[in-house]
């Protein structure tokens, strides 16, 4: 029986590991392009209010959803107006995650105010999240948006982080390292995809400075956005 719990263990552990390194797969922007399907007023209202109902598990999923596969302009001042409601005082830090991102693929200006404050949020997905929708709509000269995601890429005082992850009971502290580590490098490659869309030359001074990081994977990955967004074709 207890041979039985430890390759369950095991396999729980490793299918873990294979949905955090696919997870940390960006796109080569902080956004993919994707084309939208309109949706009527009364379809909009509709799924807003799905988003709002606390007692629907699916919620941060159903906003990111709606904000990335769907035109919402029958009904934006409200699409506006919800999200950034989200994204300021939900109590998930999910869904407020969710709202940022989602802000960034609607692509309105409104938002940057309700954006510029959710980059002091508590958590830190939620302030990256925060800072790339910015950098999508293209308020990308604000030093704050650029020394957030600098600070992040960096991977400083990473003891310091506001994380939140998940363990199940079963694993053991090695495991939980390893699978928080595994966390915080995705983390930091999610603000450095973000960070190259901001064209400046103390972007490329930054990248340049991750290829010799001490992270293999960090330093491959700044070799590969240098070469994407600095190296002319």
């Amino acid at each position: 029986m207890k041979k039985i719990t430890i390759l369950l263990s095991l396999i729980v552990f490793i299918g873990l590991t294979i949905i955090i390194s696919l997870f940390s797969i960006e796109n080569e922007s902080c956004y993919a392009q994707v084309k939208k399907q309109k949706l009527d007023k009364k379809r909009i209202e509709w799924e807003l209010s799905v988003i709002k109902d606390l007692t629907n598990p699916e919620r941060p999923q159903w906003a990111l959803d709606l904000a990335v596969q769907y035109d919402l302009s029958e009904s934006i001042d409200m699409v506006i107006a919800v999200y950034t409601d989200l994204l300021l005082n939900d109590p998930y830090y999910t869904v407020r995650k969710s709202a940022a991102e989602g802000l960034g693929h609607i692509g309105d200006k409104r938002a940057a105010p309700a954006l510029k404050n959710a980059i002091e949020d508590s958590l830190v997905e939620v302030r990256i999240e925060a800072a790339g929708a910015l950098v999508k709509l293209g308020i990308s000269n604000d030093d704050k948006i650029f020394s957030t995601l600098e600070y992040f890429v960096r991977g400083k005082n990473i003891d310091t982080w506001n994380v939140r992850i998940s363990f199940l009971e079963n694993m053991t502290e090695e495991e939980r390292e390893i699978y928080k580590n595994n966390h915080v490098q995705s983390i930091r490659k999610k603000a450095m995809t973000c960070i190259a869309d901001i064209n400046l030359p103390k972007t490329k001074s930054l990248l340049e400075d991750m290829t010799k990081d001490p992270n293999e994977i960090i330093r491959k990955w700044a070799e590969k956005l240098l070469k994407e967004k600095f190296v002319k074709k």
